[in-house]
């Protein structure tokens, strides 16, 4: 993922790199001047806009190692995309046990890209498993929410019963929704994106698994143990969406002028994906991310052990009596510093506890994704950090705590101590590019 992100050519199209760093101190930068999109005497845009759904495909009887491409129609202003997820078998025979990164591998590795008008990177490949654990940790538009608490959801056998499988004739079938982020904040609609010209659509790329039948692969096979037949995948596309306001509202014999675009318009969320292989064989490698220039909002890292089966390193509760060793290879004590400052130096243990607490998983942790209520093996969030201020979610303060970057600040995780198991690090980086600062932080 890394390598495609690198190849990712220079553009003018609102996927392209950053070309101007964001400011460490937003008041210090012409960002800091007020936005003038919706002065006071205006109609706030979410209320003279109405929020609107639309269907953008219906793709039946996905091929695995398929790649589909899907143009997004054009309306108004684009909030987040749906994909409802269905995979069906029948007349099962095998006791089906599924991969650890459960149903949401169907898409593999790089399986999920949305792409600006210009084909650059809004969203760069990443795994079904990983768009997951950004729908549970990310507080945007849509996210913020567990896709296994779902009342659809279904899995076949269930994640808590994995380990004994299913021979049921239709194990191995699981219904799920993904949400793809694209709005930051629905109460001003921040972070909406210019969707009206149909010679300028955005486009979705879906890649399906590269296999439906079993395998060892924990990122890219589907089924540890396969059902009988192949499963038939259908992918339903819908899109929520913004409209676009009148100018004008007529009201008591008044007409009041509207704010026709979202707040911050042309500011643009991305999320970056790298990897990192520096942790390889363990020790103490200073590992240093790319993704600067921009406001970050979160980062999620997982830890996967083997190259070869993509294994998420294994949580122990038989350690819990331990100080921060459920872990054989996430380090200990993780370290991040800032420009060579430590800012944040997180024992996996109170790591664990934090990401619980603010968003309310407190079941445990689960080797196999989909498991309601539990966080996922080997994954972890500094959502707590940058996306609030206190100790609960339904407390948090947006955009209080967001981690502005210029292109030459230096984000690295030193002095953190990686078992040999180890074989490399995946970070994702929700990012945004603001127009306004001011309007960021409002």
């Amino acid at each position: 993922m890394a390598t495609q992100q690198a190849m990712v050519p220079s553009s003018t199209g609102i996927g392209a790199p950053g070309t101007q760093p964001a400011p460490a101190d937003l008041a210090r930068s012409p960002m800091s001047a007020s936005p003038g999109a919706q002065g006071a005497q205006l109609i706030p845009f979410t209320r003279a806009s109405s929020l609107a759904t639309m269907q953008d495909a219906t793709l039946s009887a996905l091929a695995a190692g398929s790649t589909t491409i899907v143009t997004l129609q054009t309306n108004a202003f684009l909030e987040f995309i749906i994909l409802d997820v269905q995979i069906v078998t029948a007349t099962n025979a095998a006791t089906v046990k599924w991969a650890n990164d459960g149903p949401f591998a169907i898409f593999g590795q790089a399986g999920i890209q949305l792409l600006d008008p210009a084909n650059q990177a809004i969203i760069t490949p990443i795994s079904g498993f990983k768009l997951a654990q950004l729908n549970k940790f990310l507080t945007d538009t849509d996210c913020f929410f567990d896709p296994s608490r779902d009342p659809g959801f279904f899995m076949l056998p269930t994640a808590a019963n994995n380990a004994a499988g299913s021979a049921a004739a239709n194990a191995g079938s699981a219904n799920f929704r993904l949400v793809v982020p694209v709005e930051l904040r629905k109460r001003d609609a921040f972070g909406a994106l210019t969707n009206s010209a149909s010679n300028e659509a955005m486009k979705l790329v879906l890649n399906m698994a590269p296999s439906y039948g079993t395998s060892a692969d924990q990122e890219n096979g589907v089924y540890a143990t396969a059902p009988t037949n192949p499963p038939t995948v259908n992918v339903s596309v819908f899109q929520q969406y913004w409209t676009a306001p009148p100018q004008v509202i007529v009201s008591g014999g008044q007409s009041v002028n509207t704010a026709v675009t979202p707040a911050g318009l042309n500011s643009v969320g991305f999320i970056r994906s790298e990897l990192h292989r520096e942790v390889a064989g363990g020790g103490t490698p200073p590992i240093q991310l790319t993704s600067v220039g921009d406001v970050i909002t979160n980062i999620n890292w997982t830890l996967r052990t083997t190259t070869g089966t993509n294994t998420r390193d294994a949580w122990n509760g038989a350690s819990a009596y331990l100080l921060n060793a459920q872990y054989a290879n996430w380090p200990p004590v993780f370290n991040f510093a800032i420009n060579d400052f430590t800012t944040l130096a997180i024992g996996q243990d109170m790591w664990t506890r934090e990401i619980a607490r603010f968003y309310g998983q407190w079941n445990g942790v689960s080797a196999v994704a989909g498991n309601p209520g539990y966080l996922d093996a080997a994954v972890f969030t500094f959502g707590p950090w940058l996306s609030g201020l206190l100790d609960e979610a339904n407390n948090y303060v947006p955009a209080g705590q967001y981690l502005a970057t210029e292109a030459g600040t230096k984000l690295q995780v030193r002095g953190s101590t990686w078992g040999a198991a180890s074989s490399f690090l995946e970070v994702d980086v929700r990012i945004m590019r603001p127009q306004s600062g001011a309007t960021l932080y409002a």
